[in-house]
């Protein structure tokens, strides 16, 4: 649901969005990369609007920056409201790995400013 000014403007199916879709991945390749360097947000970044035609806007980056880190919520409520997990998840310790990078996420950006 999009907002502006506490007035609802529209709703953004992102499986059915284009625009959407573009924000997830590019915001999902952001979170990959994003701890390494800025160097490397900023390549992935401008490599996307320069392979796209898309031209940069400050909004479309902001819906990239909130949704950088949704891969790993998505892992988060899915294992984290199992009640039994598969053995690979078990083995590898997976709800506390995705809890560890999710605070790490926070602090990460919170000092980055992001």
């Amino acid at each position: 649901m999009i907002v502006h000014e506490g007035r609802f403007k529209s709703f953004v199916d992102v499986e059915m969005s284009r625009y959407a879709n573009a924000v997830f991945l590019v915001g999902t390749g952001l979170f990959m990369v994003w701890r390494q360097s800025y160097s490397h947000m900023k390549s992935l970044i401008s490599g996307y609007l320069h392979a796209s035609g898309r031209q940069e806007t400050k909004e479309f980056l902001t819906w990239c920056h909130m949704l950088a880190p949704f891969s790993y919520w998505v892992s988060f409520s899915w294992y984290f409201n199992m009640d039994k997990l598969p053995p690979w998840a078990i083995a590898t310790n997976h709800r506390h790995k995705i809890l560890s990078l999710l605070i790490s996420t926070v602090r990460h950006s919170q000092c980055a400013g992001i």
